[in-house]
């Protein structure tokens, strides 16, 4: 049996139940700011050394797989013999965080008492900090007497581990890797790889080895990458911790980082993100991965739980998994329009009137999905994940009740008999109002609703009766669109619409009262993208009071 190490569940403070994590090789922790993901990982250590459950991970179970033999086999391989000033006590092992008597480490391991000492054998806590350190020159080792501690003297010895680094290296930043081991008492990693044979008398090689640059010298980005890849490489730690793997990284290696860590290894790995790069990159390589996303309420750390099924069947969808949908898991909640113009003006709405208020800016995400007829899937793609979510829809979308019910449905609301009646009645005024030749930007908005963004599709039936509904005369629905509320008749049909913008405004669907986005400032002109712009210089975003009230109003729904 191979030795190993893992966590079989763990308990959060927010959580009533401990999560099995079952057979999970990796464990993406993810969620907001402030959600516990990083202290999550600092006490999983604590735990495993002995100490008490903390105020986020309450509990958890370890997993020893193994004899106390093959654990001392492991310790022989992976640490080195260390004298002790006792003469009489012999076999201890030092590593990089401590050392242990292999006595003390049989007891521990088949005693199943807490690891003590043992922990820093077995489970590496990699942060930003320490990543930047790895990749630093370290003193060589005797390459047949010696005994490698560091991972750079590791990899010193292990030429297939080198060649693992270099290749992952090579993929994220196009150059290879290489260990200098010509330094005498240094040990060195370069960027690149010579040509010329590598022998100490081939002064050719040497020349072209001194000219290549050392990682050590490089940027934080390259240094922890590298170093978390060679840590990850050329060491054999049964469990990895790891906390923001993104940091110091542009968003292609984040990608690429995500990848790496979601290959298959024979560690458990622990990967606290908030970077929807990782985290693609998790998904797209991981055999068996759980998604367990924090968010803090009050002095509890609520998880929400995705296993591996659920995963790829969340990332089907190819516009769900490429969006940016995805940055709103790292958000303390979502609000979703229907185009990206709508998502620009109430994104510089809230900011400035949080600003105005003086209150704390927002950490939450405004984003688009491409239509409302995307609203449902966008809004269910997040909230197996536990994000508050809401959306806001141009009034029309109250002209189909199928939608509409399932764009409730998807925020957790239920269909109603006083939501069907109360958009009947609405529904029978809107189409009872008298028609007019329709303007050329509502038909360019609704052509453009209907026919979506993929131009390789071919025209359904249902689009191409659509569009001959659109470019006939002006109907209710067109007149409503451009007034608003205010264009309904008086009476039991404005009754029954403000009943209705409430109800639904209650479940996080926000109807917008104008009509649609243009009309917060119908003296500006033009339409989508050129409307967004022209409203954006007049600084309708800072004049508009109604626009500030309602953009604060859903932004406090859905806090």
């Amino acid at each position: 049996m191979t030795l190993g190490l893992r966590i079989s569940s763990i308990g959060f403070s927010g959580g009533s139940d401990a999560i099995a994590i079952g057979d999970s090789e990796l464990i993406a922790l993810i969620g907001p700011n402030n959600a516990g993901k990083s202290a999550a990982l600092r006490e999983i250590q604590a735990q495993l050394q002995g100490g008490p459950p903390g105020p986020v991970v309450t509990g958890l179970v370890p997993q020893r797989d193994g004899s106390a033999d093959e654990l001392v086999t492991w310790l022989e391989n992976a640490s080195a013999a260390s004298p002790h000033p006792d003469p009489s006590v012999q076999d201890v092992r030092m590593g990089p965080g401590g050392q242990i008597m292999l006595a003390q480490a049989r007891m521990l391991w088949s005693n199943s008492q807490p690891l003590g000492p043992l922990t820093s054998f077995l489970v590496f806590h990699a942060d930003a900090d320490s990543r930047l350190q790895l990749a630093q020159s370290v003193p060589s080792v005797d390459a047949i007497e010696g005994q490698a501690i560091e991972p750079l003297q590791r990899l010193q010895l292990d030429h297939e581990a080198e060649e693992r680094l270099s290749a992952s290296v090579e993929r994220a930043f196009g150059t290879p890797v290489c260990v200098n081991r010509t330094g005498g008492a240094q040990l060195h990693l370069h960027l690149g790889r010579p040509t010329e044979e590598p022998r100490l008398t081939n002064a050719a090689y040497l020349d072209e080895l001194r000219s290549l640059p050392q990682v050590a010298s490089q940027g934080d980005g390259m240094r922890s990458f590298i170093g978390l890849l060679l840590a990850l490489r050329a060491t054999d730690y049964p469990l990895v911790l790891i906390d923001e793997p993104e940091a110091f990284l542009h968003p292609p290696q984040a990608k690429e980082m995500g990848r790496q860590l979601g290959l298959p290894s024979r560690q458990q790995r622990f990967v606290a993100t908030h970077d929807s790069q990782v985290l693609l990159g998790l998904v797209n390589s991981a055999a068996s991965i759980t998604i367990i996303r924090l968010r803090r309420e009050g002095e509890a750390n609520v998880p929400t739980v995705l296993n591996s099924a659920q995963v790829r069947e969340l990332w089907e969808d190819p516009f769900l998994r490429y969006s940016n949908l995805l940055d709103g898991l790292f958000h303390r909640g979502v609000l979703i329009c229907e185009a990206d113009g709508d998502a620009t003006l109430y994104t510089a709405t809230l900011d400035h009137g949080l600003r105005s208020s003086d209150q704390a800016s927002s950490d939450l995400l405004i984003t688009q999905c491409g239509g409302k007829h995307k609203l449902p899937a966008a809004i269910g793609a997040l909230a197996p994940m536990g994000v508050p979510t809401a959306a806001i829809a141009d009034i029309d979308v109250l002209r189909e009740e199928r939608l509409l019910r399932r764009i409730v449905e998807a925020l957790g609301g239920s269909w109603t008999s006083n939501l069907s009646r109360d958009l009947r009645i609405v529904a029978a005024a809107v189409e009872s109002l008298p028609g007019g030749a329709p303007l050329v930007a509502d038909v360019r908005k609704e052509i453009e609703d209907c026919l979506g963004d993929d131009d390789t599709q071919r025209l359904a039936e249902e689009q191409t009766r659509r569009v001959r509904e659109i470019v006939k005369s002006t109907d209710g629905w067109r007149r409503v669109r451009s007034g608003g509320v205010a264009a309904m008749p008086n009476g039991e049909a404005r009754q029954a619409a403000d009943k209705l913008l409430s109800s639904l405004a209650t479940v996080g669907l926000f109807v917008v009262p104008v009509g649609a986005l243009e009309g917060w400032a119908p003296s500006v002109g033009g339409h989508g993208s050129a409307f967004v712009s022209a409203a954006l210089e007049a600084r309708a975003h800072e004049t508009n009071g109604a626009l500030t009230d309602f953009v604060l109003r859903v932004a406090q729904s859905i806090s």
